[in-house]
């Protein structure tokens, strides 16, 4: 009677943990399963109980590491990339426990789901890697151009114009990245809450597109704004929506044909607002559609770099939009052009 009232509060007391357990006799069989390893895995204890693990977990390695810690009685630890059906990875520790009299000696396994923490070590890796790339381009072309003028092309007046031209258009890219890079850093580490303000959408988004006029001019692109006079007053940051359709509208701009258009559209859905801008561009290929917003992705590297794109635009209305609880997504055709949209909810 004290040792089954003994395990009831050895398993109240487990399936309390934010880790998953199981215990096992010392023979390998399942003497003890906790809820969290029962909803992780998709098994219940009372038709495992005295079966071996691998009849519950089928995961050859985890059923070697298992034997090993039997065989060894040591303390050991590993970590294993598991189906439960989706992958998730688990830091796995493994310890004997109780008394050798009776057979009462049991191993206890704790599976601690680390998959975010790596999932954000292999972010952060990826992208102190992609700023080192993108920063150390413009900067070999600076050294390169200033060691050329430092040899004596300085005193070549045509030459010297030229590569003074171009080390300008590399020290401007330089500057647009750190900025980019500062705003998505600040963004992502900031714990305040936005302030959020009542405005028309579009007197921001004639706004924007006065900021680009020049080069709209410049690649005779036509813009319409084709808001409807009723539409909902938006409830966000000013600021960052501005931002938003900066960094769109930059986006339609470069990867447009000359002579082509860019539509601002706005829409009322049952629980949302859509806010659409659309070009008549190069499009986007169905493959790599899924991962434009993500950090340093491009499309065509080679033209983005010559249109002075950082790789961080839609990264940073990704990001705005999901503070604001909404949602990004783009629809693309080749050489059909693009519709970059986001949803805001109505409140």
């Amino acid at each position: 009677m004290n040792e089954k009232k003994g395990k009831g509060r050895l398993k109240a007391l487990l399936d309390n943990m934010a880790e998953g357990v199981i215990v096992l006799d010392a023979r390998g069989k399942i003497t003890l399963i906790n809820k969290v390893i029962e909803i992780i895995f998709g098994i219940r204890e009372e038709e495992l109980l005295d079966h071996p693990l691998i009849e519950a977990i089928r995961n050859p390695e985890l059923n070697h590491f298992l034997k090993e810690a039997l065989d060894t009685r040591r303390v050991r630890e590993i970590e294993l990339k598991m189906v439960t059906p989706v992958e998730r990875i688990f830091k796995i520790r493994s310890a004997f426990f109780g008394e050798e009299e009776n057979d009462g000696k049991w191993l206890l396994v704790i599976f601690n789901d680390v998959t975010e923490i790596r999932r954000l070590e292999k972010s952060r890796t990826e992208f102190i890697a992609n700023v080192s790339h993108e920063l150390r381009t413009p900067l070999s072309s600076i050294k390169g151009y200033v060691e050329t003028l430092l040899e004596g092309a300085v005193d070549e007046k045509d030459n010297s114009r030229r590569f003074l031209g171009i080390i300008e258009e590399n020290a401007i890219r330089l500057d647009r990245l750190i900025g980019d890079i500062l705003e998505l850093s600040k963004m992502e580490s900031s714990s305040v809450k936005i302030s959020k303000d009542f405005f028309e959408l579009k007197e921001i988004a004639k706004k924007a597109v006065e900021m680009f006029k020049p080069d709209l001019k410049k690649k005779k692109i036509e813009t319409e704004v084709n808001i409807p006079a009723d539409f909902p007053r938006i409830i966000a940051n000013k600021d960052m929506l501005e931002q938003v359709l900066i960094n769109l509208l930059d986006n339609a701009l470069k990867f447009n044909k000359e002579g082509g258009k860019i539509t601002i559209t706005a829409e009322e859905q049952q629980a949302s607002l859509k806010i659409t801008v659309k070009d008549t561009g190069f499009g986007i290929p169905a493959e790599d559609q899924p991962r434009i917003f993500e950090r340093f992705y491009r499309v065509d590297k080679g033209r983005s770099r010559e249109t002075g794109g950082t790789g961080l635009g839609l990264s940073i209305v990704k990001h705005i939009i999901g503070q604001h609880g909404g949602t990004t997504g783009v629809e693309s055709r080749l050489n059909e052009g693009s519709a970059f949209y986001f949803t805001l909810p109505r409140e």
